[in-house]
């Protein structure tokens, strides 16, 4: 998430070719995404457990559903590495950017 923002704000730059993603990106977004579905898998399982939702899951989901949301929001406006090394953002004519047009 904060590789995202980085990126977002322009902290952390693409490549100068296309398709070029930032440094650090080709490990990162994976394991973020990986990240968010074990915690929604544990926020899952957690009811489950003998402790019931007196442990973390009670603040484990909107922490959870906090930095699933965090993560979408800065990676939609993020650069997308496939115009590299001109800054066009992922929320530029794209699938979902004419909806606000």
């Amino acid at each position: 998430m904060i590789h995202e923002l980085l990126v977002a704000l322009g902290v952390i730059g693409l490549g100068s070719q296309p398709g070029a993603a930032p440094a650090g990106a080709k490990a990162i977004v994976p394991l973020a995404l990986l990240a968010l579905l074990l915690a929604g898998g544990l926020l899952l399982a957690a009811p489950m457990g003998g402790s019931g939702w007196n442990g973390w899951g009670r603040l484990g989901v909107p922490a959870a559903g906090a930095a699933a949301a965090a993560f979408l929001v800065t990676r939609f406006y993020s650069y997308d590495p496939h115009y590299a090394p001109y800054l066009r953002r992922m929320s530029e004519d794209g699938l979902v950017a004419g909806l606000g047009h």
